[in-house]
């Protein structure tokens, strides 16, 4: 016990439909078997602890947590099914009368702290936010609800543990805030939930619905459960942002090969992709993000021809293997130019765009301004030169190519040749080709 709280253990048989009532500051625990009455439960204050056996041998018809009380569960294993055989109804944030900074488990109405590490306490029954109320799960621990989850206010998880939600969440309609931790989806249809908001250093993972808008602040973590094939987005969210430097986990079952793997649609606004890292990518891959429409998906390749074509909605074919002399859009590019250059298969894109002749007087000199891909890096481009525009004639000789612009994705060069006395004609090209 505590020497300024007390303690209170109660193992013996009870029985009975009497109501109980816990109240003031201390821990009164209830643990073993035996127990059979059927009464109402009430926290008031404090904390009420219950071990597994004693919770699912009784018949109490409802918890009732109000603010400054916690229940807390005692039993370590994997897993521990807490048959309640009422509802769970909760309010507050934790345990009152105790100071914050005094060890003594203050967070959480629902609290699941036990010595070992990896219990799993499960709950299939009801659990009802009757205010704004915290679960707080520590260590490596976890509580999952699997019962309905009901309420219209603001559920907190703290602690370094998992909250896990099950399928039965379609009617809460209040907000989430993750304050510690991770919160595990399994399968949620949180079809009314209003917002749900993650800190530093939590953990969003899992699958289902969320109708309300996902934000992740910085240093926040969205792990995203992939099959070894591209599938459907584990998660359709209502809206999605990124305030600040966060992380993007990927987690693959099997070996995952280059595709395009979506990680979640968004019914409306989505923000601050650019602030997301990528991380959990396989060895031999590389990964980028891509929204198209209402879809965020990663891009895994092997080259980054790869990514071109899956961000461009084409084949895995690769340079050489496949028919890159098509043109989808009808511009007079092949597909092999329009990844060199870098633009769009299916919009077209004049040649005047990207290649420009000149005429240099002083010299004279005939130039060719053209704009090269960066990401095109499996891809050679040689300016060459012809007088008769015959096959064999074309030649690299003589032409100086320098850098005359550098953006972002693109750099604009300039490729020259002198026009010697007595030739009357001069033509210049790009050669695309593979290494």
């Amino acid at each position: 016990g505590n020497t300024e709280y007390g303690a209170l253990r109660l193992q013996g048989n009870w029985s009975g439909s009497g109501k109980i009532i816990k109240r003031g500051p201390g821990i009164a625990g209830i643990t073993g078997g035996g127990k059979t009455f059927s009464g109402d439960i009430v926290v008031e204050q404090g904390v009420l602890t219950f071990s597994e056996p004693a919770i699912t041998g009784n018949n109490v018809t409802n918890y009732t947590v109000q603010s400054g009380g916690q229940l807390r569960l005692s039993s370590s294993g994997n897993p521990r099914n807490y048959l309640l055989k009422g509802p769970l109804l909760l309010a507050g944030l934790g345990r009152s009368g105790v100071s914050d900074n005094e060890n003594q488990g203050v967070l959480g109405a629902l609290r699941l702290e036990i010595g070992s590490s990896g219990t799993v306490a499960v709950l299939t029954n009801r659990v009802e936010l009757t205010a704004n109320a915290d679960i707080h799960v520590s260590a490596t621990n976890t509580i999952s609800l699997l019962g309905e989850l009901t309420g219209s206010d603001v559920l907190t998880k703290s602690g370094g543990g998992t909250l896990s939600l099950g399928t039965n969440t379609t009617t809460f309609s209040g907000s989430i805030q993750v304050n510690r931790g991770i919160l595990n989806l399994d399968g949620v249809q949180l079809t009314n939930l209003l917002s749900m908001n993650l800190a530093n250093e939590t953990t969003l993972m899992g699958r289902g619905t969320i109708s309300g808008g996902v934000i992740l602040q910085a240093g926040a973590v969205l792990e995203s459960n992939q099959g070894a094939t591209p599938g459907s987005a584990p998660l359709a969210v209502g809206g999605f942002v990124v305030q600040g430097p966060s992380i993007l986990n990927l987690k693959f079952v099997g070996t995952p090969t280059s595709g395009l793997y979506p990680v979640l649609t968004c019914a409306s606004g989505i923000e601050g992709l650019s602030s997301l890292t990528l991380m959990g990518v396989p060895l031999g891959l590389s990964a980028s993000l891509i929204q198209q429409g209402n879809t965020v998906s990663a891009i895994l390749s092997s080259s980054s021809s790869e990514a071109w074509l899956l961000k461009n909605s084409l084949p895995l074919d690769g340079l050489g293997a496949g028919d890159w002399s098509g043109d989808l859009d009808g511009n007079g590019l092949s597909l092999m130019e329009e990844y060199f250059f870098g633009v769009t298969p299916a919009t077209p894109v004049s040649g005047s765009a990207l290649l420009q002749s000149e005429i240099q007087p002083a010299g004279p000199t005939l130039s060719v301004l053209y704009r090269k891909n960066k990401a095109a890096t499996d891809l050679i481009g040689t300016a060459v030169w012809s007088d008769t525009l015959e096959s064999a004639s074309w030649s690299s000789s003589g032409i100086t190519d320098i850098q005359v612009q550098n953006d972002l994705d693109y750099e604009t060069r300039r490729a020259s040749i002198p026009i010697l006395p007595g030739e009357s004609r001069k033509f210049m090209r790009i050669k695309i080709e593979k290494p």
